[in-house]
């Protein structure tokens, strides 16, 4: 929707799709919120590619279904790692690129389970 009016786009994934050269305005770049070392190579390809970046949308998350205390710890912080600190990971070195253009925008997607809760969702929720 977004390159169909023009804009261009960064759309970053753990396992990024290969889009064709027909679509020029559209860059598919490797990024894991859980792996610290697939943040920045991806935000520097985008700004070489673009010039700037405008918009940033934290999308990634998920949902960790089950009741409390039959998640393990590891299952719950590998929650966390993605919906909370992922998030922070990529927007925490956007920042100075934003701050330096005076202009930036930051999306945070999120879930209305911050709002009301869901049966066997509580590690989930408590990620908002």
């Amino acid at each position: 929707m977004f390159s169909s009016q023009g804009w261009n786009v960064v759309a970053t994934m753990r396992n990024p799709i290969v889009i064709g050269t027909s679509v020029p305005n559209i860059l598919c770049l490797p990024l894991d919120v859980t792996r610290s070392e697939t943040i920045e190579p991806a935000i520097t390809a985008a700004i070489e590619k673009f010039g700037a970046i405008d918009v940033l949308i934290n999308n990634a998350g998920y949902a960790l279904i089950g009741a409390f205390e039959a998640c393990t710890s590891e299952e719950i912080e590998r929650q966390f790692a993605t919906n909370v600190f992922g998030l922070m990971a990529v927007t925490r070195p956007i920042l100075p690129h934003f701050r330096g253009r005076r202009q930036g925008i930051i999306v945070n997607v999120a879930s209305i389970g911050g709002k009301i809760t869901f049966l066997l969702y509580s590690s989930y929720q408590g990620c908002y």
